[in-house]
């Protein structure tokens, strides 16, 4: 299998600059020495060759999306033959991974704004983690945050050319204008779209995903939020201490939770 460069690309960026961003924004970095480590949400499978490398004795990166795992599974090969001991990646959801490996960590980098059962992945990944495991994840921007869409309305907007690409630029744009949205978005792919579930995004704001962890059974060990050093993000962090301005100016979370 040749690898395509785009994909390639995509790797060495999450090695060089996404990988080191997403560790900095947590409290603690884990030991991963002789540790067992799960990846929910893996792509194209950088961060758990980092954790291998980063001395992890077994790593498994999960993804719904079969061509990305298909190029890590082969990148692993032609790269990293080394590891191929170590790393495993498998295109299936977590509810249906029945391997009986229990790990000391879980990661997830920019996957649980996009779980629409969230409460349900949550249990999934208690039961897999040894007690005293931990669960590292790092996601945004969320829903209600000014692009919570993740370009969706730039995509499904694209025939309508200059006028679609400035609403898309609008902050909070996707919440004023969902119902349209919706419906050019089952315009332009062709399918059966009926809500922004379909569209991969859960619609959950910082209050959403604070309840959810809270009822999940998992400790909070770690809780911080608009973890990024640009003015924006400054700026609303100063905003998000108004109330009813919270869910709307926060972007993105950085939590750690535990199994006791």
């Amino acid at each position: 299998m040749e690898l395509r460069q785009v994909d390639i690309d995509k790797f060495n960026k999450g090695r060089e600059s996404d990988n080191p961003r997403f560790w900095s924004r947590f409290s603690e970095k884990p030991d991963l020495t002789g540790a067992t480590v799960l990846d929910v949400g893996c792509g194209w499978g950088s961060l758990c060759v980092d954790m291998a490398l980063a001395g992890a004795q077994k790593v498994v990166g999960l993804d719904l999306k079969s061509e990305l795992i298909d190029f890590a599974n082969e990148n692993l090969k032609q790269s990293y033959p080394e590891l191929t001991k170590i790393v495993e990646f498998k295109d299936i959801d977590l509810k249906y991974y029945y391997d009986d490996v229990l790990f000391d960590f879980i990661v997830s980098k920019d996957t649980f704004e996009h779980i629409i059962d969230l409460a349900e992945m949550l249990g999934k990944m208690k039961k897999r983690l040894k007690p005293g495991g931990r669960v590292y994840a790092g996601f945004g921007p969320l829903y209600t945050s000014p692009y919570g869409d993740h370009d969706r309305r730039r995509t499904a907007f694209r025939s309508w050319r200059l006028w679609g690409r400035l609403l898309a630029l609008i902050p909070w744009g996707h919440l004023l204008m969902e119902s349209t949205l919706i419906e050019m978005s089952r315009r332009y792919r062709g399918r059966k779209i009926n809500s922004v579930y379909d569209l991969g995004l859960n619609r959950m704001s910082v209050s959403d995903f604070r309840r959810v962890f809270r009822e999940s059974g998992l400790s909070i060990i770690d809780f911080r939020v608009n973890q990024s050093n640009s003015i924006q993000s400054k700026v609303f962090s100063l905003l998000r201490r108004i109330a009813f301005l919270e869910d709307y100016c926060t972007h993105n979370i950085y939590c750690i939770l535990e199994k006791r």
